[in-house]
């Protein structure tokens, strides 16, 4: 039986993260950012780690991400110049990061709504 009350949690999240492995991104018009990225999210309690895997296709991007010890979540999106946009509507779960990408470090901000 589901619970009567549904609970929603939002979250606007800074973050940085920094690529490992592979070939860094670079500054031309078509940036790769594909690769293994880890990070931390900045929050008013605590700072939360997190992984990223990007694949890039053109300017597609699909991969997945791991907050903290959670298991991994699909996400997808674009990657625009050095403006990256990735989203998720996995489960309950309703993710958007909107970033830019210098060299091997991104920086953004994460929205997270739980459903």
């Amino acid at each position: 039986m589901r619970n009567p009350y549904v609970y929603v949690i939002t979250c606007l999240l800074a973050f940085v993260l920094t690529s490992c492995g592979g070939s860094g991104p670079t500054q031309d018009p078509a940036t790769d950012v594909s690769g293994d990225w880890s990070g931390q999210l900045t929050t008013d309690i605590i700072p939360l780690p997190f992984t990223m895997s990007l694949s890039q296709r053109d300017t597609s991007l699909t991969g997945t991400l791991a907050l903290a010890d959670s298991p991994a979540i699909p996400i997808s999106g674009e990657v625009v110049n050095n403006r990256i946009m990735l989203s998720s509507g996995y489960q309950d779960v309703n993710l958007e990061i909107l970033g830019t990408v210098d060299n091997d470090t991104m920086t953004g901000v994460m929205a997270l709504n739980l459903l």
